[in-house]
């Protein structure tokens, strides 16, 4: 009787240099054909070349909006503590910069990818944006306060949206659609971004509502209604 051997056999033709690759295709009739390609060094240089020529054609066609939301993914690393936070964030950051080029990016035909991360995990991405953006957001609200206090009043965000409206926008301006939630209504609302906005939040904050989401945030809440409740 043949001695087994112990170390088992690769069958799948894989190794460190070797690459499966499963996809989908479409023949002439619209119909869905499964791919099954064994990719080598020299295939996978090649795609990683034609993914980089892609990312830089989105780019090319991003407009401001977009690229000012493109700007709020941007980790400022100042310090190696910093840098040690954010590292486990980088799955975070692929997946919202794949949702800010939807609208110039064409959807994707291959399986969905499943999402194993946590609850806590999302929560930590979510407060980790937030902490980078909030240098920004304080400043704008600050300027907004200061703002109210030198007019000497302090009208409603509706109220006071509706007067910013009379005035002339500026050419390089751009604009972002969320729900406004106030005291006794909410309403869904066109913002403006203006190209000195270090991010979309800090842009919501200048106008005195505050965002529910750090990253392409459809949801702000009124400082007066805050401030009320």
């Amino acid at each position: 009787m043949a001695l087994r051997s112990s170390r088992l056999r690769n069958r799948t033709g894989l190794s460190s240099q070797k690459v499966r690759q499963l996809g989908s295709t479409r023949d002439q009739n619209g119909c869905r054909l499964a791919t099954n390609t064994l990719a080598g060094a020299k295939v996978l240089s090649q795609c990683a070349a034609c993914a980089q020529a892609r990312k830089k054609q989105r780019l090319e066609a991003m407009t401001l909006e977009q690229r000012q939301a493109l700007q709020a993914l941007v980790e400022r690393h100042d310090g190696a503590d910093n840098d040690a936070s954010m590292d486990f964030s980088s799955d975070f950051n692929d997946e919202i910069m794949g949702d800010f080029w939807k609208g110039t990016t064409p959807k994707s035909q291959g399986p969905r990818q499943n999402d194993h991360r946590t609850c806590r995990d999302r929560i930590q991405c979510r407060a980790d944006a937030f902490d980078a953006q909030l240098p920004a957001m304080m400043e704008a609200y600050l300027d907004w306060s200061l703002q109210h206090v030198q007019s000497g009043t302090r009208p409603g965000f509706f109220h006071q949206m509706a007067k910013d409206a009379l005035n002339e926008v500026e050419a390089d301006s751009g604009s972002w659609t969320a729900t406004v939630v106030d005291l006794f209504c909410a309403e869904q609302v066109t913002l403006t971004l203006k190209a000195s906005d270090s991010f979309i939040t800090s842009a919501l904050v200048r106008q005195g509502v505050i965002p529910c989401s750090p990253i392409s945030p459809s949801v702000a809440v009124t400082v007066d209604a805050l401030e009320f409740y």
